[in-house]
């Protein structure tokens, strides 16, 4: 498909088509990346998206029992 070039102010745009637009998922803001000579447009990232694979309980449970032992100067002396 193409899509013309337009001025727009100072810059220049496209108008990508609603079939495009609602296919692609895409909402009133984009991210833009360029690989070689290509512009590439990805719906927006929501915030936080991905982490709850990145922190998942079970690693994080089974790395802290390595801390659980450990004494630092402060707890030993003053015993609660």
């Amino acid at each position: 498909m193409l899509l013309k070039i337009v001025k727009i102010g100072n810059s220049q745009g496209i108008t990508i088509p609603k079939a495009i637009m609602e296919q692609c998922e895409l909402t009133d803001e984009v991210e833009a990346t360029v690989e070689g000579k290509k512009i590439i447009l990805s719906s927006k990232k929501g915030i936080r998206e991905g982490w709850a694979e990145l922190f998942d309980d079970d690693p994080l449970e089974v790395e802290l029992q390595d801390w659980l032992g450990v004494e630092n100067e402060f707890e030993r002396e003053n015993q609660w």
